[in-house]
């Protein structure tokens, strides 16, 4: 008999696929869940700190000076932009147990999607009142 150079090859060798099939879909579902972490932690923060922005926009620009409507969006929906980021972990971690692999990847996959989608928009939202604040001052010129 003829000796195999792969493991796979050898006939009485069938328990050993659907077992590292197995173990690459948990350890695919788990890569996916730390990205999904990730995404909600810069979420996580940015919502709490929605407040502190608040103040600086107050501080910069004052309590009359308007403000782009994406920004004013977040300000006033700061408790759903926290609810929302602490939902996407709690759901993260919920689907790395379940049973069905393929459909806890889509949820992950979903989980990214929305943690992307908020990040992005709680950066732009908090970040462009700044950036207009920059050009006043830096158009104003020196004194």
């Amino acid at each position: 008999m003829q000796q195999s150079l792969f493991v796979n090859e050898d006939p009485n060798h069938t328990k050993s696929k659907p077992a590292a099939d197995a173990r690459i879909s948990h350890a695919t579902r788990f890569a996916i869940a730390c990205v999904v972490l990730g995404f909600s932690y810069l979420s996580i923060r940015s919502s709490l700190s929605i407040s502190n922005f608040e103040r600086i926009f107050e501080d910069m620009l004052g309590r009359n000076e308007r403000l782009p409507w994406l920004t004013l969006f977040v300000l006033r929906a700061r408790p759903a932009f926290i609810v929302l980021s602490c939902c996407i972990p709690i759901a993260c971690i919920a689907l790395l147990f379940a049973r069905d692999i393929a459909r806890s990847i889509y949820g992950l996959g979903i989980l990214i999607l929305v943690a992307m989608a908020e990040g992005l928009v709680l950066f732009h939202a908090l970040f462009s009142p700044l950036v207009e604040i920059i050009n006043r001052m830096s158009s104003s010129g020196p004194p």
